[in-house]
């Protein structure tokens, strides 16, 4: 996840979000510490910095959020706002002078969506509402407030799904004398003000440069650009096929850190990286197995070190997954190049770019492991083209693009049947690979089903004795003959 640089570098301290989580790190990736310690199924993120650099201001919670401020020396918490069923209140960010938070919140009722920007005192606990809008008929959100450097002025993006389905962000200013809202860029959105309130860094998609998509909406994927402070002037800073965005300044303006998919854009795998505002260096700052966003700079922590160097310069991958338990895994990186980002129970996926280059990563690979008793071969018809053979000492059914190990009581499935993907194939916990694998056992049922086809002799006999269909009548004796090498077959204890 963070990648260790020597020593001499370190450079100012970011704190950014991994895992649903807030930690800290320096700009060389060395003294990373996890912040935050959340409980349950909530998550927090979203840290800002106190102008002081003294305190950070996040959001936590899940089906609702609260503003939350935490001491950085003392690690003490208190919560600025309160958690309210169907509220969610994020994107903290502090007024010049420390005094004020203003933040986003989100209302879902039964039949409205409401959105609004808010502002509290942190003196008093009192709020205001800066802007709000709602609808009944389509998503809309406000996002992203940044205060300017003066404190009279307000960045924010407005969100709403247009009629392609896609989400269509527009970049404004508001005036907190005047209440006057004005458009700084159609489809702008996370603008952030240099230290000198002189330009804006943030994220466009006005190149349409690829998408995301759910079950329901897309997301055009976006690019960095820097404007002058009226919007105009907008120069493009990057330009990939992975989505660019949460840009934060460097206090001295010499950089810009964002979070980016650029190394895994069909994957999307989250990294830090930071560029130039002319479009120079881009540094590569994180590399791991979990996800780095929402980066935030530290006030007066120091700036951009010499050293780090642009371009593809090696950050070797940290933060590597040790998956427990039985089964067959590929180890913490599969072939090519791809990271272990993922383990749940039994589910194993490799979907993270561990390379500068998208063009050095191969394609995800999931694993899944479970009993032979509750996934015995067999147990589905095929829908593709099929085969069984003997595989460094285990069985291996080939179906399509898809694979089934068996190995001792265990059957493994495999998204990926790609011959240096089987041939990684490694039983847990060993991180190195291994000549073969334990023979196959199989439930005591399936191997008397194969006695009987192997008396009844050909598919159409054993289909018409065994009531089933001729393609699984064929499968069946495939995997009578894939066996016989193996026999005599153990039963597994099912």
């Amino acid at each position: 996840m963070i990648c260790a640089q020597p020593a001499v570098a370190q450079g100012g301290r970011i704190a950014l979000s991994i895992d649903g989580d807030i930690w800290t790190m320096r700009a060389d990736g060395s003294e990373r510490t996890r912040l935050t310690t959340t409980p349950g199924e909530a998550a927090s993120g979203q840290a800002a910095w106190s102008p002081d650099g003294k305190q950070i201001a996040f959001s936590r919670g899940n089906e609702a959020n609260s503003i939350w401020v935490r001491d950085f020396a003392t690690g003490s918490e208190r919560r600025i706002t309160a958690a309210r069923g169907g509220v969610l209140d994020g994107d903290p960010n502090w007024s010049p002078d420390g005094g004020t938070l203003v933040f986003t919140r989100h209302r879902f009722g039964e039949r409205r969506l409401s959105t609004a920007l808010v502002a509290v005192d942190l003196a008093t606990g009192r709020e205001r509402t800066l802007a709000r809008t709602s609808s009944r008929h389509t998503l809309v959100f406000y996002g992203a407030p940044a205060f300017s450097p003066d404190g009279t002025r307000l960045l924010y993006d407005l969100t709403k799904l247009d009629r392609t389905a896609h989400f269509a962000p527009v970049l404004n200013v508001l005036d907190l004398a005047t209440g006057k809202s004005t458009r700084l860029a159609t489809g702008g959105r996370d603008g952030q003000w240099s230290p000198d309130g002189q330009r804006i860094a943030l994220t466009s998609i006005r190149d349409r440069n690829g998408e995301q998509c759910g079950s329901d909406e897309c997301s055009w994927q976006g690019e960095l650009y820097l404007a002058n402070a009226d919007g105009s002037g907008l120069i493009r800073l990057t330009e990939n096929k992975g989505h660019d965005g949460q840009p934060t300044w460097v206090p001295d303006g010499s950089a810009i850190v964002f979070a980016s998919t650029r190394n895994s854009p069909e994957l999307g795998g989250s990294e830090l990286y930071a560029i130039r505002p002319d479009g120079s260096c881009l540094t590569w700052m994180t590399n791991g197995a979990e996800e780095s966003y929402a980066p935030d700079w530290q006030p007066g922590s120091g700036g951009l070190p010499d050293g780090l160097g642009c371009g593809a310069v090696p950050r070797e991958p940290t933060g590597l997954k040790q998956p427990k338990g039985r089964g067959l895994w590929l180890g913490p990186i599969a072939p090519g190049n791809v990271l272990l980002s993922d383990v749940e129970g039994g589910f194993l996926s490799y979907d993270d770019c561990s390379r500068f280059e998208p063009a050095e990563c191969g394609d995800s690979v999931d694993i899944s492991t479970g009993s032979i008793c509750r996934n015995p071969p067999l147990r589905y018809p095929p829908e593709a083209r099929f085969s069984f053979e003997a595989f460094r000492g285990a069985l291996l059914y080939r179906e399509g693009r898809h694979a089934s190990v068996y190995s001792g009581d265990l059957s493994t499935g495999v998204s990926e049947a790609r011959a240096d993907v089987l041939d990684a194939l490694r039983p847990l916990p060993s991180a190195d690979a291994v000549e073969s694998l334990a023979a196959p056992r199989f439930p005591a049922k399936l191997l008397n089903r194969v006695k009987r086809a192997r008396k009844l002799g050909n598919f159409r006999r054993v289909a018409h004795g065994l009531h089933i269909s001729g393609v699984r009548a064929r499968q069946l004796l495939a995997f009578a003959e894939a066996i016989e090498q193996f026999e005599p077959v153990k039963p597994a204890s099912c």
